[in-house]
């Protein structure tokens, strides 16, 4: 039996691809363009997606043997991958930001300490 379905990696590629993230995105492209460009950057962009997808299926188990990467091993990276994913959000940093720090005007020779100048 295959654990590995056409409708686990849909759901899998749908779960990384984050379609709200999409959306904001062409959302921001919608303000500045009109509807006629709009149509061909969505068409555009969904041909690309889906060229990129069948050309990872077609040539996946070929680059699985030419690098000697097993099933198990594949499916162990991935879990990781998911796991640091979700655990991501969880444990950012929280601390405030730092203010910027301040550089020391230099002279016209370059120096930091300006001593150079006549008073």
């Amino acid at each position: 039996m295959n654990a590995f379905t056409f409708s686990a990696a849909f759901i899998t590629f749908f779960s990384v691809v984050g379609p709200p993230k999409v959306l904001l995105s062409f959302a921001g492209l919608a303000q500045v363009h009109p509807a006629r460009q709009l149509r061909t950057i969505a068409l555009i962009s969904s041909a690309a997606a889906v060229l990129v997808g069948l050309l990872a299926g077609i040539t996946a188990p070929w680059l699985l043997d030419l690098f000697h990467i097993s099933t198990p091993a594949l499916q162990l990276a991935g879990g990781l991958i998911f796991f640091l994913y979700a655990v991501g959000p969880s444990s950012a940093s929280t601390s405030a930001p730092t203010a910027p720090t301040r550089t020391p005007p230099t002279c016209s020779a370059g120096c930091a300490s300006c001593s150079c100048r006549t008073s």
